[in-house]
């Protein structure tokens, strides 16, 4: 699901964008949850509240704090999160691309223009910082999947172990989970029962277990070398792993 925040002082702008988000999320099929803002300030206590968000439409300018400051002060708070800032003033081009990737749509808002940069953004995330969306701590948490190592789990209970030891605990089906990252943009592999592994993070390989880039030992089941076999050399193919030891006996 993405999240999506829609932030404008003017009610009229709100309904607009959001209706524009819904009816471009109904025609690819994609399930969306749009929050709507007044205010820079309610952005943040949102995200304080509820977490990331994967895209925020932003007004420039706001009561209080204005539409630049706000996106500055989100990158601070979330993972990666791309921005659409919503103006009809063309002399806020260059403050705009301090927070980089941007989109624009001018005002009064066309649809098809929201539908161009919905499409755009969706397409750059998926190449450039794709996300998975999990529930930490009550709050949403945009995870980094070039970042993930491997998933772990106990039951229903999952843990991610990412870049710079950081760990997030959420609750799903380990099928469940599996079957969703096959859509992502990113190689990951069941290694076993209760692993999946980034393969783009595996250090070494052999018939029972996986050394990956942060030291840890993952198991590989017998059911499953084959196909953990099959991804390895896949990537190492593609020239996304190097060659080195990946392969030990």
């Amino acid at each position: 699901m993405l999240r999506i925040a829609v932030c404008d002082d003017a009610a009229f702008y709100r309904e607009a964008l959001a209706e524009c988000i819904r009816a471009w999320a109904g025609l690819h099929g994609v399930r969306v949850q749009v929050e709507k803002y007044r205010s820079g300030e309610e952005v943040l206590l949102g995200i304080e509240q509820t977490g990331d968000f994967a895209i925020v439409f932003m007004d420039i300018e706001l009561g209080g704090i204005d539409g630049i400051d706000t996106a500055v002060r989100i990158k601070e708070l979330c993972g990666p999160v791309s921005f659409v800032f919503v103006t009809g003033h063309e002399e806020y081009f260059c403050e705009m691309f301090s927070v980089y990737p941007i989109q624009y749509v001018p005002k009064p808002i066309a649809r098809l223009k929201v539908f161009d940069v919905l499409d755009k953004i969706v397409e750059d995330q998926r190449i450039f910082f794709e996300c998975f969306p999990v529930k930490y701590n009550r709050k949403t948490v945009n995870i980094p999947l070039e970042e993930v190592f491997y998933f772990e789990s106990e039951k229903r209970r999952i843990k991610s172990f990412l870049e710079r030891d950081r760990q997030y605990v959420f609750y799903q089906s380990m099928n469940l989970l599996e079957e969703e990252l096959t859509v992502c943009n990113h190689y990951f592999v069941r290694t076993h029962q209760s692993y999946i592994v980034n393969a783009r993070q595996i250090e070494q390989f052999n018939s029972k277990r996986l050394k990956m880039h942060n030291g840890a030992d993952v198991p590989v089941s017998r059911g499953r070398r084959e196909a953990v076999e099959r991804v390895c050399k896949e990537l190492f193919m593609s020239k996304k792993l190097h060659a080195g030891e990946l392969f030990v006996t």
